[in-house]
C-alpha cells in the first residue's frame, strides 16, 4: 500500500441510508458511548423474538464500511462502483456455544498479532463474535476469511465475502478490542502499537449485558498507555461506573467503602497497599471472590502503586481467610445508596417486561419507554376486573383469581398521568354500565326516603352495585357494595393515593383491610348486633386496586407490618424533567375493536359461573423462579430478596392467568415468559422500596449476635452505655442509623440489657450468652 495514500473508512447512520460519512475515532465512540447506543442495546438484548432483535437492529444502529474506502457525503459503495479496499476484511462467526468473551480472551486474543486483528466485538444479538484483520499481501477476503477461520477454529458466515459488507456498530461495553492506529490511520503498514490498543479482559460476573449464555461483557476504554501502571491501557474509572450491583455503582461503592478509612476517600500516601488490602476484603464478595474482575475494578484508583504490586496485593485480600459474606459495614452502604437511588427514582435498573398479550402490547406502544412496564402493570388490574369468573390452581393448590393492586411510584410531574389515558381506554365500558347503575341507585335511595318519610319500612338495598369506584369511596359503602354484586370483581381508581389515604378509616374498619382480603380473595364479614346497622358476609372478596403515588406517600401508606407491600404489583419509571409531557395516542379503529373484543371474552368466561383453569406450564416456571430465588438465599442472599420473591410468584402467576385468557386459551411461550417478567419486574421493585425495611425489622443487618472480629457490638460497648455509645460504634462500622432502634430494642426484648429512668443501658448477660 502507498504509503502517500489515504484510507477512510465510512459510516452511515442507519441500514437504510445511502450517504457514507467518515468514521474517525471521535464519531466510533462518540455513538457506542452515548446514552442512546446503550439504549439501542438494551432494546435488543431485552427482546426475545430473533425477528424483532434484526428489526431493531436495523432501525436503531449505525452502520460501518470496513473494508471499502469512503467519501464524506459520497454514496454508499456497492460492486458497481468498484470501490477501493482498504486493506481491511470482516469475519462473522454467528451462534457460537462458549460464550464469546471467554472464547476470545481464550483464543483470538493470544493470536491478535498472527492473525493481524484491528478492531473486534461481540455482535448486536449477543450470540456471535465480528472480526475485522488486515488482509495479507495479494490475499483476497475469501482467502483472508478461510485461513482466519482455520486459525481459531470456527466456521465463518460464507455470505460475508465482498468489501461493500455492512457492519453494525453496538454499544462499547460490546467491544473486545480496537487497535486506534491501524484502524483509523491507515496511510502507512502500521507494526504493533501498544499504545492505541485496548483490549476487554476476563468478564465481570456482575449486572452487565448477558449473551445468550449468560456471561456478561466487561466494556473497553481508549486511553493512553500508564507507564507506571499497565491497566491504564484497558480501563479507567468509568469501568466501575458502567457496572454495577443491585442497582448501585461499582463506583460508588468504592468510594464509599475508600471514605470510611482513607482520607477524603483517597488511599493515603504511604498506605496505599493497607487500603487496596481492606478494600479488595470489603469488595471480594460482590465480585465473588474473581481476582480478575475485582483486579479491574480496584486497580485505577491506586495509580501510585505498580501493577505487579497492585496484583500480588489483590491476590492476597481475596485469598485470605473469612469473611465470606458481606459485612454489615458494606451492607449498610449499599443500603444506603440503593435508597438514594430509589427516592429520587433515578437509574436503578429494574428488569423489562419485554413479552406479553398482543393487546397489551398494542395498548402500550404508544407510551414513552420508560413507562411501558409501569403501563403493563396497570392494565394487569384493569384487564383483570373483567375476567370476574375465572379462577386457576396454584402450586399450593389455593384458588386464585385475576385479582391485582397496582401502584405506580413516581414523582410529581413525571408522567403518572398515563394511568388515567389507560383508563379511559380499557375502563370505559365499566364506566358507562355503571352510569346507569348510579341512577337505579338514587332512584332505591329516593323511594327509601319516600317510605322513610311516610313511616314504611325501608329496603336493605338492590342486589346491584357499580364496578367503576372512586378515591372517594367508604369503608361502609365498599362492604355493601361488594354484597351486592356477589362476587363480581369491582375496581378502585386512585390517581393519587393520598386521597385513599384522607378515606382510610371508617364506620367499618380500615380500608387497608379490604386490599388484603381483595388481594387474598378471602372471606369478609362484619357482623353487629346493631339494629339499625346492618351486617355483611362476603363469602370470597375479589377487588382490584389501581393506584399512584411518589415515593414518600407510598411508604407512607404501604408498610410490611400488615403485609400490604409484599401484595402489591409496584411499577416505577425515573423522572426526567427535559423530557416533554408525554401526548397518548387515541387508539385506532382496529385496535379499539380488537380490545373490545377482548374485553367481551374475559366478561363471557364461564357464563356467569366460576370456571377453573389448570396451568401446569406456568406454575412449572413459577415453581422454578420460587426455587431460583431459594438457592440465591442459600447462596448468601439476603432473605428479603427471597420473601419477595413468595408473594410476587403469586402476582406472575396470575399475570400468566390473564395471558393465558387474553392470548386464546393456549399455554404458548410467551404466556410462561410474561408470567417469569412480571413476577421478576415486581419482585425487584418490591425490594428496591421495602428490601432494607424488612432486613432491618426482622433484624437480618442487626449483628448484636453476629461476631466480627471476634467480637460482636454488644461487646464493644461498656457494662454501661447509652444510645450514643451505640452510634458512635455505628459510625466506625459505617453502619447506617436507621437500625440502632431496631439493635437496642432487640437486645432488650432478649433481656440482654436493660435502661434506668436516665436513660443509660446496663448489661444483663455475659457475651457467651449473648
Amino acid at each position: 500500500m502507498p504509503n502517500s495514500e489515504k484510507i477512510t473508512l465510512g459510516f452511515m447512520s442507519s441500514y437504510r441510508d445511502k450517504t457514507t460519512k467518515i468514521l474517525t475515532r471521535e464519531v466510533l465512540y462518540g455513538w457506542a458511548e452515548s446514552k442512546e447506543a446503550e439504549r439501542a442495546m438494551a432494546n435488543i438484548e431485552l427482546n426475545n423474538d430473533p425477528e424483532q432483535k434484526n428489526r431493531l437492529k436495523r432501525e436503531t444502529l449505525p452502520v460501518a464500511i470496513f473494508a471499502a474506502q469512503c467519501t464524506e457525503g459520497g454514496a454508499r459503495p456497492t460492486k458497481a462502483t468498484h470501490p477501493k479496499s482498504t486493506g481491511l476484511c470482516i469475519h462473522d462467526f454467528d451462534h457460537m456455544e462458549e460464550n464469546v468473551s471467554d472464547f476470545y480472551l481464550r483464543v483470538v486474543h493470544p493470536m491478535r498479532e498472527e492473525i493481524s486483528l484491528v478492531f473486534a466485538h461481540i455482535s448486536p444479538r449477543g450470540e456471535g463474535m465480528r472480526l475485522v484483520t488486515e488482509l495479507a499481501p495479494g490475499e483476497s477476503i475469501r482467502q483472508c476469511q478461510a485461513r482466519i477461520a482455520e486459525k481459531i477454529g470456527l466456521q465463518a458466515d460464507k455470505s460475508v465475502h465482498d468489501i461493500t459488507r455492512l457492519s453494525f456498530i453496538p454499544s462499547r461495553k460490546y467491544f473486545l478490542y480496537a487497535n486506534d492506529a491501524k484502524l483509523f490511520d491507515r496511510e502507512i503498514e502500521m507494526e504493533k502499537d501498544v499504545e492505541n490498543e485496548v483490549v476487554a479482559e476476563q468478564p465481570i460476573e456482575v449486572e452487565g449485558v448477558a449473551n445468550h449464555d449468560g456471561g456478561s461483557e466487561t466494556p473497553v476504554t481508549n486511553q493512553p498507555a500508564n507507564t507506571e501502571n499497565p491497566i491504564g491501557q484497558i480501563l479507567t474509572k468509568e469501568l466501575a461506573k458502567s457496572m454495577q450491583y443491585q442497582g448501585v455503582p461499582y463506583s460508588r461503592i468504592i468510594e464509599e467503602i475508600l471514605a470510611r478509612f482513607a482520607t477524603g476517600g483517597k488511599p493515603k500516601e504511604g498506605e496505599r497497599n493497607n487500603d487496596l488490602y481492606a478494600l479488595v476484603r470489603e469488595l471480594r464478595t460482590l465480585t465473588q471472590f474473581n481476582f480478575q474482575s475485582t483486579y479491574l475494578l480496584v486497580a485505577p484508583y491506586f495509580d501510585g502503586l505498580g501493577d505487579s504490586e497492585i496484583r500480588a496485593t489483590v491476590n492476597s485480600a481475596i485469598n485470605s481467610t473469612g469473611g465470606r459474606t458481606i459485612s454489615p459495614s458494606l451492607q449498610a452502604i449499599i443500603r444506603d445508596l440503593k435508597s438514594e437511588n430509589a427516592s429520587q427514582s433515578n437509574d436503578f435498573r429494574l428488569p423489562q417486561i419485554t413479552v406479553m398479550p398482543k393487546i397489551m402490547r398494542k395498548l402500550v406502544n404508544c407510551y414513552p419507554q420508560k413507562q411501558r412496564e409501569a403501563a403493563v402493570i396497570t392494565l394487569l388490574s384493569m384487564l383483570g376486573v373483567y375476567s370476574t369468573r375465572v379462577r386457576a390452581r396454584y402450586i399450593d393448590n389455593s384458588l386464585h383469581s385475576t385479582t391485582f393492586i397496582s401502584h405506580v411510584v413516581a414523582e410529581f410531574g413525571s408522567g403518572k398521568g398515563f394511568m388515567t389515558d389507560l383508563k379511559n381506554k380499557v375502563l370505559h365500558r365499566l364506566e358507562r354500565e355503571d352510569e346507569r347503575t348510579r341512577e337505579r341507585l338514587e332512584e332505591m335511595r329516593m323511594a327509601n326516603m319516600n317510605a322513610a318519610n311516610k313511616g314504611e319500612d325501608m329496603k336493605r338495598g338492590p342486589r346491584f352495585a357499580p364496578r367503576f369506584l372512586g378515591d372517594d369511596t367508604t369503608v361502609v359503602t365498599l362492604y355493601k357494595y361488594l354484597e351486592a354484586l356477589e362476587g363480581v370483581h369491582p375496581i378502585v381508581y386512585s390517581e393519587e393515593i393520598v386521597q385513599l389515604i384522607q378515606n382510610a378509616k371508617g364506620q367499618y374498619g380500615n380500608l387497608k383491610g379490604f386490599y388484603l382480603k381483595g388481594f387474598d380473595n378471602a372471606r369478609m364479614t362484619h357482623e353487629t348486633a346493631s339494629q339499625d346497622t346492618p351486617n355483611y358476609v362476603i363469602p370470597e372478596a375479589c377487588i382490584n386496586f389501581c393506584t399512584s403515588s411518589t415515593f414518600k406517600n407510598t411508604t407512607k401508606f404501604f408498610t410490611l407490618e400488615d403485609g400490604m407491600a409484599s401484595r402489591v404489583a409496584f411499577s416505577t419509571f425515573p423522572t426526567n424533567l427535559t423530557d416533554p409531557i408525554p401526548v397518548y395516542q387515541t387508539l385506532t379503529k382496529a385496535v379499539a375493536r380488537q380490545l373490545d373484543e377482548c374485553i367481551s371474552n374475559l366478561i363471557a368466561e364461564g357464563n356467569g359461573q366460576k370456571v377453573e383453569y389448570k396451568l401446569p406450564k406456568v406454575s412449572k416456571a413459577i415453581q422454578e423462579f420460587i426455587n431460583q430465588a431459594n438457592a440465591t438465599y442459600e447462596d448468601g442472599g439476603d432473605e428479603a430478596y427471597r420473601k419477595f420473591a413468595n408473594r410476587s410468584a403469586v402476582i406472575g402467576f396470575r399475570a400468566g392467568l390473564l395471558a393465558y385468557l387474553l392470548e386464546g386459551h393456549k399455554e404458548t411461550k410467551s404466556v410462561i415468559e410474561f408470567a417469569i417478567q412480571v413476577a421478576n419486574y415486581v419482585r425487584e421493585v418490591q425490594y428496591m422500596l421495602f428490601g432494607d425495611t424488612w432486613n432491618e425489622e426482622s433484624g437480618n443487618y442487626d449483628i448484636s449476635t453476629r461476631t466480627g472480629a471476634n467480637k460482636t457490638l454488644l461487646s464493644e460497648l461498656p457494662d454501661h452505655f447509652t444510645r450514643r455509645d451505640v452510634s458512635l460504634i455505628y459510625m466506625q462500622q459505617g453502619r447506617s442509623s436507621s437500625g440502632l432502634r431496631m439493635a437496642i430494642k432487640r437486645w432488650r426484648d432478649k433481656g440482654h440489657i436493660r435502661e434506668d429512668e436516665n436513660g443509660v443501658f446496663h448489661k444483663l448477660k455475659s457475651l457467651s450468652e449473648v
